[in-house]
């Protein structure tokens, strides 16, 4: 039973398969879906700069500290069944806090594969919190409407 799935979405400058320093085999994969530029270091290598420059450590601490945070969100959102409490609470979670706007800065069906739906299943979703008043949606935002406290 070969399942694939998919556990971030890397961005710009980030980084992935941090955890193969300490590791001889590394047990994921990372598919690009757009023109991309990889730099590939040794383990070693990595570790001989973060013992020559210990300042980069909080730099990679932080960045570690962000995927933990992302994971952490990504699985409490996935032990929501509803559909639209889902969707609300991704877009809470996404929003800009003091405005409640979502600046959509990467296609909806990776937004579907990251919080678990079909793109289909997401798309439909958010038609319906937009029928109910619940978000407002226009090209690239989604603007959270005072009635949802998800």
């Amino acid at each position: 039973n070969n399942q694939n799935a998919t556990l971030q979405f890397a961005e710009p400058g980030g980084i992935l398969g941090e955890n193969a320093i300490f590791e001889s085999a590394y047990s994921s994969s990372a598919i690009a879906t757009v023109a991309s530029k990889v730099i590939v270091y040794p383990a070693s290598y990595l570790l001989s700069i973060v013992q020559e420059y210990p300042d980069l450590v909080e730099d990679l601490l932080k960045m570690l500290l962000e995927k933990i945070k992302y994971f952490q969100t990504n699985m409490e959102l996935r032990e929501i069944r509803a559909a639209n409490l889902r969707v609300l609470q991704y877009l809470n979670y996404a929003a800009d806090n003091e405005h409640k706007i979502v600046n959509l800065d990467c296609p909806l069906q990776d937004i579907a594969v990251q919080i678990g739906f079909t793109a289909a299943t997401f798309s439909r979703t958010l038609s319906k919190l937009e029928a109910e008043g619940s978000i407002t949606r226009h090209s690239d935002v989604i603007i959270l409407n005072d009635s949802n406290a998800a």
